[in-house]
């Protein structure tokens, strides 16, 4: 008897920690692409666009800010967890910003609808914050 209740006990912590791990595996997986998006960005706005020496490293920084931070979405959003909402909301509206600064019409579109997803995510989940006024 005892030796049945300690296997299901140990099963049950075993299983508890996979999935933890599992999980900070995840989230930290969605912390690199996340890094990675700000530091091409960052390399990106350090890069003089007149220079056309640059201009090709100039693109392709944006351009991979935005994959990073598509990859850091993708990650983030598969932890169903409430916890990462504000995270993954974060990611988006960083997605967004990139989307429009890149000169591509469609992107700007996205961007704006991203924005606009998130907004009304926001306001679903606390239709209240709409309602409140803020102090001067």
């Amino acid at each position: 008897m005892w030796d049945s209740t300690i296997s299901q006990i140990r099963n049950k912590l075993e299983d508890e920690l996979r999935k933890s791990s599992e999980e900070n595996q995840t989230f930290f997986t969605s912390k690199i692409h996340e890094v990675l998006a700000y530091i091409h960005y960052l390399k990106y706005k350090m890069i003089e666009p007149r220079d056309e020496r640059m201009e090709i490293q100039y693109k392709d920084c944006l351009e991979l800010a935005i994959v990073e931070a598509e990859s850091a979405i993708s990650y983030i959003e598969k932890l169903k967890d409430n916890k990462y909402k504000g995270r993954a909301s974060i990611l988006r509206l960083t997605l967004a910003y990139h989307l429009a600064t890149r000169s591509n019409q469609d992107d700007k579109y996205n961007a704006l609808r991203l924005v606009k997803e998130n907004w009304e995510a926001a306001i679903k989940e606390k239709p209240s914050a709409l309602s409140q006024k803020s102090s001067p």
